[in-house]
């Protein structure tokens, strides 16, 4: 399921599901399944988003691991166990497939690099991470295509929309960072263009005022 099918699952469901109890289950039950995944030369780091550590493991305590589009198997030594991560619910999963250290046998090194080989530029994010889906990995956004003309009239429309959105701080106190440079897995898009300014995030500007009605 794309990113935007979950999307529009999840707003159906809280608007028209009835009752504040069950709106509020809904957005709990989502939260819940939300996992940070934190990779280093050490090892690798799962939280919950309370920050509650579930899994910590150690590179010196794994002795294989596997790769698959969606999901990646660690091999421990103790006891032979095994942890299966997915890339769903999961934050940074691109990140740890990225980073797992060279000499794992069964490891698809090179199915890892032909992944990020065929991946396409985002004129939203600004990041080399479009799939073969037509949707960005990092922002969620499709690429412009004729259908869109339904909703805006032109491609830098939708753009600077997606934009504002994608780059807009979540508390009003925030700094505004807007570039392609936010990212240590996905590699910028060198010929990028930003649509969206400083300026626009202004309560007064003209864009807040006149097209974000």
């Amino acid at each position: 399921m794309k990113i935007a099918d979950k999307i529009y699952t999840f707003i159906f469901k809280l608007f028209f599901l009835p009752g504040e109890k069950k709106m509020k289950k809904l957005i709990d039950d989502y939260i819940k399944k939300v996992r940070y995944i934190d990779v280093s030369k050490e090892g690798v780091v799962i939280q919950d988003v309370k920050k509650n550590i579930e899994t910590n493991v150690k590179w010196n305590d794994v002795t294989d691991a596997n790769y698959e589009i969606d999901k990646v198997t660690i091999y421990l030594s103790q006891e032979k166990r095994k942890i299966i991560i997915p890339l769903e619910y999961h934050e940074n999963w691109y990140e740890l497939i990225v980073k797992m250290p060279e000499g794992f046998l069964n490891y698809d090194y090179q199915a890892v690099k032909d992944f990020f080989i065929k991946l396409k530029n985002c004129e939203v994010c600004g990041l080399i991470a479009v799939d073969e889906t037509d949707e960005c990995l990092i922002c969620g956004c499709e690429v412009w295509n004729s259908e869109m003309l339904k909703f805006y009239q032109t491609k830098n429309e939708y753009i600077k929309e997606m934009q504002f959105d994608f780059f807009e701080p979540i508390n009003d106190d925030d700094k505004i960072e807007i570039n392609n440079n936010h990212d240590s897995v996905f590699k910028p898009y060198k010929k990028w263009v930003q649509l969206v300014e400083e300026k626009d995030y202004k309560k007064d500007s003209v864009y807040n005022t006149i097209y974000r009605k």
